[in-house]
């Protein structure tokens, strides 16, 4: 796209409309001592007060300056004297730096070295602040302005260079707000500036901006919209209004009283003001939103503003228009001016002028959620974004109505929370819910590598003041649960993790009024993890002392009342809904968050339970005959009754029974080109060994095609995203016609796939390699059943119907747990008898000694080729050392050399296999795997480290590596864990518990590997774990802030 700007530079712009426009207003700002009125500035005078002061500068920067356009950083409040040094500077073609005022000393620092500033402009109240960097940068104090001197000064000598090649030189710099970590300078040119204007031109004429304009400008000048939106008033010819008030931002009433002084036309403002405005104007009945409604429009811009706000304004008449773009791009995006339809504000449309580099990109194959990216060739973005292929915004957006060009936005990637469960939580529509409260003023959910969030709530102080605490609480109970109405469930927040802060305390937010999500970790950190530990232990519980748990008053008909009323109140429900005592209660929608609450009243009343008691006793009944025995002395645990076992046993015969009543469908098509290529279906692609198992896949030539299913929607950006933290090349998902990536609903008995797309995977899949499995050790084999053991039955009757003339070859990925007890002595590659206690004693060893079985079912009754690999202890990528901090040798480790200082001195053999070679023998074995008969005893294999080391030279190997942690005894090291709800590790403390039963370790049984090294090259030839390939995880891990370790 070629723009042909009405100007050549900065400096041109303003002289000429000095010439065209000279007594034009373009100026409004409040008096000097008198900041309750307006003074004004035309473009003549304006630009001759911009002259004298470049002409002053000029004796400053010059004098010492080799540079041409050297960096001139600002920190000073953001006022009239602030706007006209900008613009001063700008007539000596210096690179203009403005900076917030909200930054920390540690975060101007960084922001001077990385824009490599030579001097720092800045007034009076910043004085204590710049003198910290005098050994570092040329300071200069700037004076208060005395701006009616200035306008007596006769015609300014000083005639600015105008730069013909400015257009495409960098001439101001703005910063990210540093949300995440340290603020990042985004350096933009003319050509930028000039372009904020020409989009809107392009797309609405004279409609958006025009030269009749008054823009009350309600954002700071160090914002790149308070400055983009002045400067476009400055380029059209029209005027802008600073607000009143002796420094910014203004009060409430202080805006009021600026549009009223004012012929202002239109507003531009951040939703912070418009939300504080909100309540001032509901006081006035009569004129309070008029005062809006007569503006051309209100835009909003910045952040994301509440849909309440948005709908009280648009409802009492006010034209509300909300802007989208970020400082690398600028406005992009826009909504509501097309029409007069109130709720058009919700609808965002890409600017006309910015259209063709503009794309919005489907992340799931149900086009739910895009990504919007621009192209690097758009001349208006950001120089130093050029060199990428394209640019991402970072937000995400859906598309509604579908095929409309309408957009809304979904909230950011990076501000999604990551539970430790590996489900996601957008906090940002729940924030919003929240904060409609009107005792609310700023809300965050939190939760990042936690298991369920939990909110701070900051008082809006005018509103609190009316209301006694109970009535606050019970104004944020009933948001917080409305909120929770429209969240998914895991992400639902418990009332025990709502923390409302002290009316004198604030949290962090940024000039537009965004959280400072980092900040708020820090600040408040202890209150954070205060709540976690008494939801989690309620550990401001006496458990010695538990309500009306009296031996006598506790009858079996009292305990099962008690539990259904609970249950009932918990999950919100009607109590008749859980009359039939016998159903588990994760069918009627129990989670994570409501056992935990379940579990916490139980305390309450019958003392302390341990985490995994009502995993372990999922029904009524259940629970009842527990609790009863609790009561009388007599509790007995699940975990010492076989009867799981018979379970597990009870379950495969389910499957074996229903697949008999599944006759085999297969047509015999002839489809000969499936016989030199294959096509592989993969699930947990998003996993460690499933990403491995894609990139090994991708490397050989014969695969062709590669479907990959994923729970949930979003499927392409929750890969990509999965991808990119584990340092995997995400380019490989670019290729669209070779990598499939569907959103899949394992319950569904097409897969959650159309009718056409699962003819299609029919067809043309020759194998299908399933490891997607829920890995939870304090899960139940019920529970996996419900999970996992059902998705593999649909799996397994999609290979049974193929339509291909070679049948569909079946490799399920199973673990050593399948037969983990010491009930064998050493296990085979070959299949497993139906023996119970072969498998670990605990859910998910069951359901992968089931899963085996219900293969073989399927070889045998359906004529399905299987294969079983059994994985051992996978560990992280030897060649990046990338290796997940939530697995339980990783955690252990990272916990017990950090945060605890010790290990036990008790532990297993150390056979791991790097999560790449254990993906390289996998995919080895499959490609050279046939599908013609081969007997079930060479379908087995064992993928483990054929080189093994001690649990004592692995000690020694994180002793070398310069961490320092005691070596103690199991026993004590289990105890400390067990005493401590903050410890990260506390998360698996039941499974810990089992595994270090009586202070030693449960030891694992031995795998025969014989046949699997004789199938690939790549198990002998696996690297044993040694010095080098531990401190590589270590660094890894130290980088992730997973391993807080004292080095030596």
């Amino acid at each position: 796209m070629s723009v042909k700007f009405r100007f050549s530079s900065i400096a041109d712009m303003l002289q000429k409309h000095a010439q065209n426009r000279s007594d034009e207003k373009c100026l409004y700002y409040p008096k000097k001592n008198q900041s309750d009125s307006y003074a004004s500035l035309t473009f003549k005078q304006f630009n001759e007060v911009t002259n004298h002061l470049a002409k002053r500068f000029s004796n400053i920067i010059h004098q010492k300056e080799t540079n041409k356009n050297p960096v001139v950083c600002l920190l000073a409040n953001s006022d009239v004297d602030y706007l006209l040094t900008i613009y001063a500077l700008f007539k000596l073609n210096v690179v203009v730096f403005p900076l917030s005022i909200r930054n920390s000393d540690a975060a101007i620092k960084h922001l001077l070295e990385k824009s490599n500033a030579s001097y720092l402009f800045y007034s009076k109240a910043f004085s204590s602040v710049a003198t910290t960097f005098d050994s570092t940068i040329n300071l200069h104090r700037m004076e208060e302005l005395n701006i009616s001197e200035l306008l007596d000064y006769k015609e300014s000598s000083f005639k600015p260079e105008i730069d013909t090649n400015e257009i495409d030189r960098i001439c101001i710099i703005f910063h990210s707000s540093g949300t995440t970590s340290f603020p990042k300078p985004i350096r933009l040119t003319t050509r930028y500036l000039f372009g904020w204007f020409e989009s809107f031109a392009s797309e609405m004429d004279d409609r958006f901006w025009s030269d009749d304009d008054l823009v009350l400008l309600l954002l700071p000048l160090f914002h790149v919209a308070g400055f983009g939106t002045a400067f476009i008033m400055f380029y059209v010819g029209a005027a802008c209004a600073l607000p009143l008030g002796d420094i910014f931002p203004p009060t409430p009433k202080q805006i009021i009283k600026s549009i009223e002084y004012t012929k202002v036309s239109k507003m531009c403002t951040v939703p912070l003001f418009l939300q504080q405005l909100l309540r001032l104007l509901k006081e006035d009945e009569n004129n309070g939103f008029k005062r809006l409604a007569r503006l051309r429009f209100v835009l909003s811009v910045g952040a994301a503003c509440s849909p309440d706000i948005c709908k009280q304004l648009t409802e009492h008449g006010v034209k509300l228009i909300i802007g989208f773009g970020s400082t690398e791009t600028g406005f992009i995006l826009v909504s509501g001016y097309e029409t007069d339809n109130k709720d058009q504000w919700q609808s965002l449309r890409k600017l006309k002028g910015r259209e063709s580099n503009l794309n919005f990109l489907p992340l799931d194959s149900d086009n739910q959620i895009y990504e919007l990216v621009v192209n690097s060739q758009d001349p208006f973005l950001a120089p130093e974004f050029k060199s990428k292929k394209f640019y991402s915004i970072g937000d995400l957006f859906k598309e509604e109505p579908v095929r409309s060009g309408n957009y809304i936005v979904q909230g950011r990637a990076d501000d999604v929370l990551v539970h430790i469960s590996g489900e996601k939580t957008n906090p940002l529509p729940i924030e919003l819910a929240i904060q409609q409260c009107p005792v609310v003023e700023h809300a965050v959910v939190l939760g990042h590598q936690r298991l369920h969030c939990s909110v701070l709530i900051e008082l809006n102080s005018k509103e609190a003041s009316k209301l006694e605490h109970s009535q606050i609480e019970k104004q944020i109970l009933a948001a917080v649960e409305n909120a929770n109405t429209n969240a998914p469930t895991h992400s639902h927040i418990a009332p025990a993790l709502i923390k409302i802060l002290p009316l004198d305390k604030h949290l962090p937010v940024t000039n537009k009024g965004n959280i400072l999500r980092k900040q708020v970790y820090n600040e408040y950190h202890s209150e954070i993890e205060q709540i976690y530990e008494q939801f989690l232990n309620q550990s401001n519980f006496d458990y010695n002392n538990p309500h009306d748990n009296q031996q006598e008053s506790w009858t079996k008909k009292k305990i099962c009342d008690y539990l259904q009323e609970t249950v009932a109140e918990v999950l919100h429900k009607p109590i008749e809904n859980f009359n039939n005592h016998s159903q588990s209660l994760y069918h009627l929608s129990l989670d994570s968050l409501t056992t935990l609450q379940l579990r916490n009243k139980l305390c309450q009343k019958f003392g302390f339970l341990d985490q995994n008691f009502i995993f372990e006793y999922p029904t009524i009944a259940a629970l009842t005959d527990q609790l009863f025995a609790i009561v009388n002395n007599q509790q007995t645990r699940q975990s010492d009754d076989p009867q799981h076992y018979q379970q597990t046993e009870e379950i495969i015969d389910k499957y074996i029974n229903l697949m008999a009543t599944h006759t085999n469908n297969k047509r015999q098509i002839t489809n000969s080109d499936h016989l030199g290529k294959r096509i592989f279906l993969i699930t947990g692609a998003n996993g460690s060994l499933g990403s491995q198992t894609l990139l090994q896949l991708l490397n050989k030539p014969q695969v062709t095609k590669i479907y990959c299913l994923l729970r949930g929607p979003d499927a392409h950006n929750r890969l990509r995203t999965d991808m990119e933290s584990r340092k995997q090349d995400t380019a490989v998902l670019d290729d669209k016609t070779r990598i499939i990536i569907l959103s899949t609903n394992f319950d569904d008995d097409q897969l959650g796939q159309t009718t056409n797309i699962y003819q299609q995977l029919q067809c043309e899949v020759t194998d299908i390699i399933h490891s997607a499995w829920k890995m939870d050790f304090n899960l139940t084999i019920n529970d996996f059943d419900r999970e996992c053991l059902k998705g593999l039955y649909q799996l397994l009757k999609l290979a049974a119907t193929s339509l291909s003339e070679v049948p569909m070859h079946f490799h399920f990925i199973s673990s050593v747990s399948a037969a983990g007890s010491v009930v064998i002595d050493k296990v085979k590659e070959e299949p497993l008898s139906r023996l119970k206690g072969i498998a670990l004693p605990n859910g998910y060893g069951q359901s992968k000694y089931a899963a085996e079985h219900i293969c073989w079912a399927a070889m045998n009754q359906w004529s399905v080729p299987v294969d079983i690999y059994r994985f051992g202890q996978i560990s992280g990528d030897s060649e990046s050392g990338v290796w997940n901090t939530h697995e339980m040798i990783s955690l252990m480790i990272c916990v017990g050399c950090g945060e605890m200082g010790m290990l036990p001195e008790d532990g297993e053999q150390i056979n791991w296999i790097p999560v790449n070679y254990g993906a390289a023998c996998l995919v080895d074995i499959a490609i050279n795997s046939s599908a013609r008969a081969t007997p079930p005893s060479d379908r087995v294999h064992h993928i483990q480290n054929p080189h093994v080391i001690t649990w004592s030279q692995l000690i020694k190997y994180l002793k070398s590596s310069g961490l320092q942690f005691k070596v103690v005894p199991t026993e004590e090291w289990i105890h400390q864990l067990l005493g401590n709800p903050k410890n990260p590790a506390y998360a698996l403390a039941a499974f810990f518990e089992k595994t270090f039963a009586n202070g030693k370790i449960c030891h694992i049984g031995q795998f025969s590997l014989e046949k699997t090294i004789r199938r690939t090259a790549i198990l002998q030839n696996c690297p044993p774990i040694d010095q080098q390939l531990i401190q590589r995880y270590i660094k890894y891990w130290i980088e992730v802030g997973s391993l807080k370790a004292t080095n030596s």
